[in-house]
């Protein structure tokens, strides 16, 4: 079983320019949804300070809406792996999104093991078909 838990962090929708241009403080993970729209996920238990670009049209909102669990990549072979019908990246780090069990995911494929993001909605049907 993944142990999935809650997760703070902010969703930037700005051009590209924008987003490739900024930077962005070491206690977040940087997942970029699309060419103009990224999740940045805070890693630390303290409140974040609201991220700021160089646009003043930026959209930047608080994001709560996700469940995240961290699993080995032995883990994720033996559990996640046989639920998964698309290529897995084979190079670290990665980012891909799509459905796992059915249920729409974000995978991030880091050297230190691999996030699995999860709609805090469906979550626990996730947890339920793995």
């Amino acid at each position: 079983m993944i142990a999935f838990s809650s997760v703070q962090g902010h969703r930037v929708v700005a051009s590209p320019d924008v987003l490739d241009a900024a930077l962005w403080p070491h206690a977040y993970w940087v997942l970029r949804l699309a060419a103009d729209e990224l999740l940045l996920l805070d890693d630390t238990a303290a409140d974040s300070v609201m991220p700021t670009v160089a646009d003043p049209f930026a959209i930047i909102e608080a994001e709560s809406g996700f469940c995240e669990g961290w699993c080995d990549r032995a883990r994720f072979d033996e559990i996640v792996r046989p639920h998964i019908d698309w290529a897995i990246p084979s190079t670290r780090p990665a980012f891909t999104q799509g459905l796992v069990a059915g249920v729409p995911c974000k995978l991030w494929f880091a050297d230190e093991g691999i996030l699995i993001l999860c709609s805090t909605s469906h979550v626990h049907e996730l947890e339920a078909r793995l």
